[in-house]
């Protein structure tokens, strides 16, 4: 799978777009690599996006978002150096 198809598959980006294919490969030639990329897009992805209109109430997908940001955090080895 390509870099840019990838990125967008895990980012969901059919069924909630958000990025134009020229910002997602931007964020892919600026990075150190395709995990900081997807990290920085998935924090970006993770703003509030609940609404609430006079008892219409669409349900807030931003924590999804910062807990898949999680699993590429870089650093995030979970061993302590010493």
């Amino acid at each position: 799978m390509e870099a840019l198809e990838k990125l967008k598959f895990i980012l969901r980006e059919e069924e909630m777009p958000m990025f134009s294919d020229e910002q997602l490969e931007k964020y892919l030639n600026s990075s150190d690599s395709f995990e900081l990329a997807l990290y920085e897009l998935l924090m970006l992805k993770s703003e509030n996006t609940g609404l609430q209109i006079s008892g219409l109430t669409i349900q807030d997908t931003s924590s999804y978002f910062r807990r898949l940001a999680q699993t590429y955090r870089p650093y995030n080895s979970g061993v302590l150096g010493g």
